[in-house]
């Protein structure tokens, strides 16, 4: 048997994944041909959330015909072991609250424990803090790109149990307990952070609302598609700006790709401090997006699916452009002019053209404007920066429930 990973109190006692299940049982894989008509559900790895739980609010159907067995019933109390999949994910598992009627993928493990020694809220919870550890992160294998637990690990993977299942019973009531408060604390914590990340929009809809309008192609000095080219010339060279790379007003280079470019292509795909790109190609509702090159970016390109602006700086500023581009009525104006695509959607730069975005000719006041959107950014990056740190205490503590749980302290 595995180490143990805990040090048990008087009383307790180690067991097995092995000894404590009736049954454990893979899925089967299965591709999306053939599924258009799928009418039985097929759980997938991102059905089992984080948290324990069992989500589906992304589903996939296979036929049924499929079932080798022909049984497709999850019963309330069986476990779902996630086995394959990145490192850090492999082990995450979940309990099934009520019974379903569902196959499941063969990235999945389904365990059904015996009744009389060990609850499926109980194995859950152990398995569920072991994953939180790092234990299967340890001992999993690793392959390029995803890493497995095998049935034979699992089945040998230490559990601890209390004396009787009745204690069982009681500690997972009071961990449950416990849980639902800190998922109420999540639940509300989720709503005040949409309500503050709500505040950029508004700050930036009050402060051009009372502005008139002018016609972009008016402040445009130059327009450039971006640079295609095949994927062999990725991973080397300089990074590339990509349409994720525009977030909140802004152009990063968080995980941009690195892409093998020319000097002639360099200068011709390059981007400066206070050029505003435009994303032309995404889903329908972030076609248009906008951000600014802030200084010290460094040398890089931008893809096609991107648009470079230079603004006449004489006429504006280009903060104030991208916040007039990103604003509600200019929004609206876009998923006008869209054109649809194969999952997606695009504008051009004719359609940009004749966007009608907010302005005042007043240089100072849209600098006057552009500090305040900057203040407000500021003031809600320091309320987001206050939930992640609660997010992470209220992570601790739900290991911290765990760990105290299995020494018998609660």
């Amino acid at each position: 048997m595995m180490a143990d990973p805990w040090q048990l109190t008087k009383g307790w006692k180690w067991s097995t994944v092995g000894d404590l299940t009736a049954s454990i049982q893979s899925g089967f894989a299965h591709g999306k041909k053939g599924s258009a008509n799928g009418d039985l559900l097929h759980l997938r790895p991102y059905n089992i959330g984080l948290d324990g739980e069992v989500y589906l609010g992304q589903t996939f159907y296979v036929p049924r015909t499929v079932l080798k067995n022909g049984d497709s019933s999850l019963e309330a109390g069986d476990v779902l072991f996630n086995n394959t999949n990145s490192v850090e994910l492999v082990g995450k598992t979940a309990i099934i609250r009520n019974p379903l009627t569902a196959a499941f993928s063969n990235h999945i493990t389904l365990i059904k424990t015996r009744k009389d020694r060990c609850e499926g809220t109980w194995l859950a919870l152990v398995l569920r803090a072991l994953w939180q550890t790092g234990f299967f992160a340890q001992r999993c294998n690793k392959w390029i790109g995803q890493a497995g637990y095998n049935t034979t690990a699992l089945k040998d993977t230490p559990v601890p149990l209390p004396p009787t299942i009745e204690e069982q019973r009681r500690i997972v009531a009071k961990i449950e307990a416990l849980f639902d408060r800190i998922r109420e604390a999540k639940r509300l914590r989720t709503e005040v952070l949409a309500d503050v990340e709500s505040l950029t929009d508004a700050a930036r809809e009050e402060a051009l609302s009372r502005l008139g309008t002018i016609k972009f192609e008016l402040l445009v000095a130059s327009y450039k598609n971006g640079i295609y080219k095949p994927k062999h010339y990725y991973g080397r060279g300089y990074p590339s700006v990509r349409m994720f790379n525009i977030h909140d007003g802004k152009v990063n280079l968080e995980k941009a790709p690195l892409l093998d470019v020319t000097g002639e292509e360099l200068n011709l795909y390059g981007l400066e401090p206070d050029d505003v790109l435009i994303n032309r190609v995404n889903s329908r509702e972030l076609v248009g997006k906008s951000g600014l090159v802030p200084p010290r970016l460094g040398p890089c390109t931008f893809e096609s699916k991107n648009i470079r602006v230079r603004i006449k700086c004489e006429l504006a500023e280009p903060a104030f452009v991208v916040a007039a581009l990103n604003s509600k009525s200019v929004k609206q104006q876009i998923l006008g002019k869209q054109k649809p695509a194969i999952g997606q959607a695009t504008v051009n730069q004719d359609d940009l053209s004749e966007l009608q975005i907010p302005f005042t000719p007043d240089l100072e006041e849209q600098r006057r404007v552009v500090a305040y959107l900057h203040s407000v950014a500021q003031q809600v990056s320091g309320l987001e920066h206050g939930h992640e740190e609660t997010d992470a205490e209220l992570k601790r503590l739900e290991q911290s429930i765990l760990d105290r749980a299995f020494h018998g302290e609660l």
